[in-house]
């Protein structure tokens, strides 16, 4: 709980009033059904039909059932006239987005998973909202403003009071 406030600080930008003017639209809507798939991944993942497979085969196995899932939507976005990416600079981003966005951070979570069960490992998704934060500020020049701190601050105790060992809940 102590983290989802720190993330609602984030989010909120330290104003509470902002939920009643806040709006949905579809992709917060689509947003929320990805994290309600990503919860039952998470659950799945750690089950009796993946325990005997190790990380690498099992990422392996989810990569290529995500890429087989995404090819024709790839196809038909590629028939559709969407261009391919032309400069060097472009191809580079989506190189680090393959290695570190996807590659590193889900087999990272995968291993977290099958050492750590789906509960503890997803309370680090936690730290989404303090790592965009800090991409913000770093990368596009964002300001670093007082909620951005209590927000982070927040999120990182929520983390500790939920993994700290022999902590009674």
């Amino acid at each position: 709980m102590v983290g989802f406030i720190g993330v609602a600080i984030i989010v909120l930008k330290g104003d509470i009033t902002r939920l009643a003017t806040t709006s949905f639209n579809w992709g917060d809507l689509m947003f929320i059904a990805a994290a309600l798939s990503w919860a039952g991944y998470s659950v799945l993942l750690k089950g009796r039909r993946t325990a005997g497979l190790p990380v690498s085969a099992l990422f392996a196995v989810v990569a290529l059932s995500g890429a087989l899932l995404l090819a024709p939507f790839a196809l038909w976005e590629f028939l559709a006239g969407a261009m391919m990416p032309r400069s060097w600079s472009a191809w580079g981003g989506i190189a680090g987005i393959v290695v570190f966005s996807s590659l590193l951070a889900f087999s990272g979570y995968q291993y977290g998973v099958a050492r750590l069960g789906a509960s503890t490992a997803s309370v680090f998704m936690y730290l989404l909202p303090p790592y965009g934060v800090g991409l913000a500020v770093l990368v596009l020049g964002e300001p670093f403003e007082i909620y951005h701190a209590i927000g982070i601050l927040t999120v990182l105790t929520g983390l500790v009071l939920a993994t700290a060992p022999g902590f009674k809940r």
